[in-house]
């Protein structure tokens, strides 16, 4: 991918580019979800070691797609927009969530960090920035609460 001026970027490109990156964050946390469960359930021992590591990733390759991608000069620009710093820190915490989630076995009090990541997201999906129309806020909303009902425990 070539690095390109983060105000290139169409308010509705943005819109796009950001329901593309739920799409595929959503199909990767899919995966993660059964391959969780069934670790802690012991089916399968290797798994335990897969799904943070694919966490990981999730959250780094988000951190790229908004930093790396767009000159460091505009990073302080990306950070200020309301959309890109939610998904800035989404993508921290989804990291962070990943690298505590593989070291937890050692550090017990580490357990908690990975459910409240996934409460921070919920927390900012019922909130998240949209750019674009009204009808673009609007669709947007509505993905988002679906997002958020996923993503909240209990």
């Amino acid at each position: 991918m070539k690095q390109h001026s983060f105000l290139s970027h169409a308010p509705e490109e943005m819109r796009q580019l950001s329901n593309l990156g739920h799409i595929v964050e959503g199909a990767l946390f899919a995966v993660v979800g059964p391959l969780a469960l069934l670790g802690n359930l012991g089916v399968f021992t290797g798994v335990s070691l897969a799904w943070p590591i694919l966490v990981l990733i999730a959250g780094i390759v988000l951190l790229f797609l908004l930093y790396p991608l767009h000159p460091m000069s505009e990073w302080g620009l990306i950070w200020r927009d309301a959309q890109q710093r939610q998904h800035t820190i989404i993508a921290a915490a989804v990291a962070i969530a990943g690298v505590t989630e593989l070291l937890s076995s050692r550090t017990p009090a580490l357990n908690y960090v990975w459910p409240t990541a996934i409460i921070l997201t919920g927390w900012l999906f019922l909130f998240h920035a949209q750019h674009s129309t009204s009808e673009a806020v609007a669709s947007g909303f509505g993905y988002h609460a679906h997002c958020r009902r996923i993503a909240e425990p209990g």
